[in-house]
């Protein structure tokens, strides 16, 4: 990519930049050209406030967020971490991979004053249930 051709963090309508998209369909490699190539701002939020870490942790995009991973405690505008997504969408994997390797707080709280443990609880599915069992397990609180 060619410095000034390419503007990497224009948003569109919605606020989404590349990165976001690449994060929302779990473009891994795209995700990665991005960033190493187009110096695309990892912290640059979308209008619904979300992080492009969040967002890719939020649809369960494992390999993209192992790779984004050391942004995990990085708050989105609403003061959500990726976790809050991953748990409340039941993404088991991406919640101990968030939790494991990026050291993700199990007890940081939104502006609302939710917890992660709480937004997996909220609509109570088996998979949920056991994010709700492992992030109590990990010292999670309401």
């Amino acid at each position: 990519m060619e410095e000034g051709k390419a503007e990497v963090d224009k948003a569109n309508n919605n606020g989404g930049t590349p990165l976001v998209a690449a994060c929302q369909m779990g473009k891994l490699e795209v995700v990665k050209y991005l960033v190493e190539e187009g110096k695309a701002d990892v912290d640059k939020a979308a209008n619904n406030r979300a992080i492009p870490l969040g967002i890719a942790s939020g649809m369960g995009h494992l390999d993209v967020v192992i790779w984004l991973v050391e942004e995990c405690d990085k708050t989105d505008n609403s003061g959500m971490i990726p976790l809050f997504g991953a748990s409340g969408n039941g993404h088991l994997k991406v919640v101990k991979c968030l939790v494991e390797v990026g050291n993700a707080d199990v007890n940081k709280r939104d502006n609302r004053g939710l917890t992660p443990l709480f937004i997996a609880k909220l609509n109570s599915t088996n998979v949920r249930e056991d994010i709700a069992k492992y992030l109590e397990g990990k010292g999670a609180k309401e």
